[in-house]
């Protein structure tokens, strides 16, 4: 919702996804997300984020998830990826990507709102904490495994060891 089609999709076409070498206009939940390793896109979620807080102080966080549609395949965004922690033997070489894009988002939040966080989805390569980059305090990762897999005890001690991990780095986890 941040960088919308109505808004953007004629002037601003970089600011999209790219795929197969083409941008893609959309902006919806199952369609690929936005291009986060444009500054440009990275400037104005900031802004909107902030005016989201000055029009709703009482609010104390902001979803920026990411979509079910994946990722941006352009060379900016691609530039960012880097290894996760390696807590089940998958990299998730989006987690560098994605924290260093909120990361940026965070910071200008903690000038603009001190106090206020930014939640955030813990999967689709993103699910653990990037493996060489700190991540900012005021991100909330909301860790999306259902326990109901527990009986594997392998899948049980992984997002455990991948809760501890998060909380080693941030100060709440959903």
């Amino acid at each position: 919702r941040f960088i919308a089609v109505k808004e953007y999709g004629k002037t601003h076409p970089e600011y999209f996804p790219e795929r197969g070498g083409k941008r893609l206009i959309v902006s919806s939940s199952s369609s690929p997300g936005p291009c986060i390793g444009n500054p440009d896109v990275v400037k104005i979620i900031s802004e909107k984020v902030g005016k989201f807080f000055d029009e709703n102080p009482d609010r104390l966080t902001v979803s920026l998830g990411m979509t079910d549609g994946g990722w941006c395949e352009c060379a900016l965004c691609k530039a960012n990826d880097g290894p996760s922690l390696e807590i089940s033997g998958d990299s998730s070489p989006k987690s560098q990507r994605y924290y260093t894009f909120l990361n940026q988002v965070a910071r200008d939040l903690q000038r603009s709102h001190p106090g206020k966080s930014i939640g955030v989805l813990g999967y689709a390569g993103a699910e653990y904490p990037p493996a060489n980059l700190k991540v900012e305090r005021n991100i909330i990762p909301y860790m999306c495994y259902t326990r109901a897999n527990w009986f594997d005890r392998d899948v049980k001690r992984r997002d455990l060891k991948s809760t501890d991990a998060w909380a080693d780095r941030v100060d709440q986890i959903g």
